[in-house]
């Protein structure tokens, strides 16, 4: 098989420092404030992942950082395409890529990035050749990443090895846009169709946009969490429009992309980096962390919301984590099951089981939070 191979060297950088993405420039700032390349490590876990498949697959990538500096390392064969990156590679360089892969014949496209990638490589290719995301970015609502890397590495592995068992599902790319002149996120946009290997186990599903018919429930949710604050406790909200409702009912003007804290009845803290939620939590040890479920996905942690890692939740303490939704939003996963995508296996395994979500007062639903990676599945035999 020959399989194209993208990494972008800056994808994901934006998420533990409190921004949103790495779209334009916002990279340089993610490096001012500390920022750590993100994605390379996340494609060398797919990679070694499927090292038994070296004399299976042939990687058409560019060279360096982009891709063949992994490849090679790892002792799998490249084709490499004609120029290189230089560090950063921008959304031209991904396009250039990935026309010239589609100009050869690829069967298939892994990157490791996220949306703003997959959206890249989707304006070049449309549905003419399959694309696999591994989760490396800020922003993945779309359907074209696995649930993890490993997951992406267990996705190829079935591409490769049985591809004629391998179904090819349509799926969706979003993304968040960042507006130039506004210097603002506008909502989530759809830009096309593409195709991949599917899952259920591995491909994660697109976000999708909640109905008005849970509002009730929540929006009641939310009133009485507001009115049960105690004044002398802290209390950080994760991002999304779910637990944005309880700081409306506050009186509380937050930051819905963002995590915000609240102590005294009052916002101490909007838009906060991991750095910044780790100071807080030295001086409140016993906070509150409220967290909501990305509608059509599943996802609690890893989605858009990389700045309550692991390090966090380990500060906050497992059971100080209050998980709410709307019942129609649990109702409509398939399998109705919640996800973790940490980067940390130890985190990861002490949050699976099952937890329950508070979907409306005195209403809860008992939900599984599964790590995909050690799901009961077994992999494909080379």
């Amino acid at each position: 098989m020959r399989i194209g191979l993208i990494i972008n060297p800056i994808a994901g950088m934006g998420g533990k420092v409190g921004l949103h993405g790495t779209d334009g420039d916002l990279y340089l700032k993610a490096q001012e404030l500390g920022a750590l390349p993100f994605s390379r490590d996340r494609a060398l876990e797919t990679l070694s992942s499927i090292i038994d498949l070296k004399d299976k697959i042939v990687f058409v990538t560019p060279q360096g950082v982009m891709g063949s500096e992994i490849a090679s390392t790892l002792g799998f064969v490249t084709e490499l395409l004609n120029y290189s990156s230089q560090g950063v590679a921008s959304s031209a360089d991904t396009k250039r890529a990935a026309q010239e892969m589609l100009n050869s014949g690829v069967d298939l496209i892994l990157f490791s990035g996220g949306d703003g990638t997959a959206r890249d490589i989707f304006e070049v290719v449309g549905d003419r050749t399959p694309m696999l995301g591994i989760p490396a970015g800020v922003k993945m609502r779309s359907g074209v990443f696995s649930f993890s890397p490993l997951s992406a590495g267990e996705l190829l592995r079935r591409f490769v090895v049985t591809p004629e068992i391998t179904p090819i599902h349509r799926v969706e790319i979003l993304d968040v846009v960042l507006d130039s002149v506004e210097n603002a996120w506008l909502p989530d946009e759809f830009f096309g169709v593409a195709l991949a290997p599917f899952s259920q186990a591995y491909l994660q599903m697109a976000k999708s946009v909640s109905s008005a018919r849970g509002d009730a429930g929540i929006d009641a949710l939310a009133q009485e969490l507001a009115s049960s604050m105690d004044a002398l406790s802290l209390y950080l909200f994760g991002p999304g429009t779910t637990t944005h409702k309880i700081l409306v009912a506050m009186g509380l003007a937050g930051d819905v992309r963002g995590v915000d804290a609240v102590f005294g009845n009052q916002i101490i803290g909007r838009d906060l980096s991991e750095k910044e939620i780790l100071e807080l939590l030295k001086e409140h040890p016993n906070a509150i962390l409220f967290l909501g479920v990305i509608g059509g996905q599943g996802f609690l942690l890893g989605r858009g919301n990389q700045q309550v890692s692991s390090k966090v939740i380990e500060a906050v303490k497992p059971t100080n984590v209050i998980l709410i939704s709307s019942a129609d939003k649990i109702g409509r996963l398939f399998p109705p099951h919640l996800h973790v995508d940490l980067g940390d296996g130890r985190m990861e395994s002490l949050l699976a089981g099952y937890h329950q979500v508070l979907v409306a007062p005195g209403r809860s639903i008992m939900c599984q939070i599964v790590v995909p990676d050690r799901c009961q599945q077994e992999s494909i035999a080379v």
